[in-house]
């Protein structure tokens, strides 16, 4: 059996689009003995949300099977049990507050997601608070995201803003990096997974850099070009997820 690991933005859906094809292979890939884990560095909603909004598009999902950098962004908080001032939106500000994080406009932590209500007041007060000392996590870098309406910027601009203001380096949780890796072991233990996603910086550069085959959908933001010019390499290259060819399920 392999766990397959699907990156959400780009690949299953573009914005409020489904890509075609994506929800169909999605029950071929469970209908062949395989599991499903939708591994995504969205950082604006709870694994509630997205599970229901993936629901809602016709893609079969479950709360339990969602990886996301928001819920890295949750987990790492709760972990530390400090004052934290969130730039983000609303379902994960209520899941943070819910899990019992103190959300608090003097925080010790300045914890960034996608928030496309960020202006320059908030850009303003985090600045202060990193000059107090707060130290800056971010879910995600990501730069920018793909929606139904083309390129959008990511939380990776909105890190950007307040590393440049405040000259520091904020410690990023979602993929690629280690934290979210840690947070996937933890709920997929040792099977054997395959990440499949649209981003050669986060998707295949994860998968390369935890020793997962990685393949690159071009339904999102990579194209051809892109890999030619990239030293990160995936193992195989699809036109969408409707393209992927399964592999034949091992024994548990």
């Amino acid at each position: 059996m392999t766990v397959y690991l699907i990156d959400l933005d780009g690949t299953v859906y573009r914005g409020l689009k489904t890509i075609e094809g994506a929800a169909q292979k999605i029950d071929e890939i469970r209908a062949a003995g395989h599991k499903v884990l939708f591994f995504s560095n969205n950082s604006t909603r709870s694994r509630k949300d997205l599970a229901r909004k993936l629901s809602e598009m016709g893609v079969k999902a479950r709360e339990d099977e969602v990886c996301s950098a928001a819920y890295a962004l949750v987990l790492f908080l709760k972990e530390r049990k400090k004052r934290v001032y969130f730039i983000g939106e609303e379902s994960l500000r209520k899941e943070l507050a819910q899990e019992g994080v103190a959300l608090s406009e003097e925080g010790e932590v300045v914890a960034v997601g996608l928030d496309r209500a960020f202006n320059y007041e908030k850009l303003a007060h985090a600045l202060t608070l990193t000059l107090k000392g707060a130290q800056i996590v971010a879910a995600n870098d990501d730069a920018t995201y793909p929606t139904h309406e083309g390129i959008r910027p990511g939380a990776g601009a909105i890190v950007a803003a307040i590393e440049r203001a405040s000259g520091k380096k904020a410690l990023v949780l979602g993929k690629p990096y280690e934290f979210i890796y840690k947070v996937l072991k933890q709920m997929m233990g040792e099977e054997e997974m395959v990440v499949v996603g649209d981003r050669l910086d986060t998707d295949i550069y994860f998968a390369k850099r935890f020793g997962l085959k990685s393949i690159l959908v071009l339904s999102g933001i990579a194209k051809k070009e892109d890999i030619a010019k990239s030293k990160i390499k995936p193992d195989e290259i699809i036109p969408s997820l409707a393209h992927l060819n399964l592999s034949p399920p091992t024994s548990p």
